[in-house]
């Protein structure tokens, strides 16, 4: 074998890696696109749930609180917080953080409104079992 083969073969290895290395980039990439798309539902579904706990506290605090007072303002917050998990009403914006906790007086919003989607369907739509 001489020279000029000999270069040529080593050319060829090394574009052969070159193209090896790129179609592995880009398969890379999409597993990176992947992780993130998952890392975004389960984060989405760690807000999800966590609304479904703070929405219960806030159902069982409005109920205790109507009870001992018997203040109408506070049934019609329980019955908001039902309609907004049952996609009834529209969901506040950010209504997984704390909502119910700033509303001083009842029909005041301290966010404005997103869009109305039952809490059962965000669930589905994540993919709750």
């Amino acid at each position: 074998m001489n020279i000029n083969n000999t270069m040529k073969l080593v050319f060829f290895i090394i574009g052969a890696g070159i193209v090896v290395s790129f179609l592995t980039i880009i398969q890379l990439n999409g597993l990176m696109n992947k992780v993130d798309e998952m890392a975004q539902v389960r984060y989405a579904s760690y807000q999800t749930a966590d609304e479904l706990r703070q929405s219960s506290d806030d159902l069982t605090r409005l109920g205790r609180t109507y009870v001992v007072t018997g203040e109408e303002k506070y049934e019609k917050m329980y019955m908001d917080i039902l309609a907004i998990r049952n996609g009834e009403k529209p969901r506040p914006i950010n209504y997984h953080t704390i909502y119910w906790d700033l509303v001083l007086e009842y029909g005041q919003k301290p966010k404005p409104d997103g869009q109305a989607i039952s809490l059962n369907q965000r669930m589905q739509d994540l993919g709750f079992t």
